[in-house]
């Protein structure tokens, strides 16, 4: 089971030693629900494939022995490549890792596609140990709003718009109503 995915009590930050990846959506969903409850997420280990997708909760950190690892996302089922899951996927990082792996993350693993922990401290990851103050943070909005953009896409109906989720805005139902995408 990945370790991003299965969080301990909601006191406690997420800790991936090892997590291989999975279900996009999955991960999208946790990050949501992450930054909700301003819940850190430390990389202490491997991380590959959809959970790269922890670079994008706010209250991220890393330490110098984490390694991630990128490539195209695919279908499970066919082995298909999704460019366009690929795309969303990046879309989600912080803007320096975004540039730092644009052209560079295809159907396999390469050492163009892996990123180590003092690379990502050096492109603005935080350090484990370092503080933090989630409330109000930027990236805690921006992930917001890419919370409002997921809904939008997946109603499939052209009134639901970015900012009109139709949740309330309290940590309690907006935790719910993100759960529910």
């Amino acid at each position: 089971m990945s370790e991003f995915l299965d969080p301990p009590a909601l006191i406690r930050p997420v800790v991936i030693h090892n997590d291989g990846g999975g279900l996009v959506k999955d991960y999208e969903l946790a990050v949501n629900r992450y930054t909700i409850e301003g819940r850190e997420v430390q990389i202490k280990g491997s991380c590959r494939s959809a959970c790269i997708l922890s670079l994008a909760v706010p209250n991220v950190c890393v330490y110098p022995s984490a390694v991630v690892k990128a490539h195209q996302a695919y279908e499970s089922d066919t082995g298909l490549r999704r460019p366009d899951v690929t795309a969303r996927m990046l879309s989600w990082l912080p803007t320096k890792i975004q540039y730092r792996l644009s052209g560079k993350v295809t159907a396999t693993y390469t050492s163009q596609s892996i990123l180590k922990g003092d690379e990502l401290i050096a492109l603005g990851i935080r350090k484990c140990g370092d503080n933090y103050d989630a409330v109000g943070s930027a990236n805690n909005q921006n992930a917001v709003r890419k919370a409002d953009n997921i809904r939008a896409r997946r109603t499939n109906d052209n009134s639901v718009r970015s900012g009109e989720t139709g949740c309330k805005w309290e940590k309690f139902w907006l935790i719910r109503c993100l759960l529910r995408l």
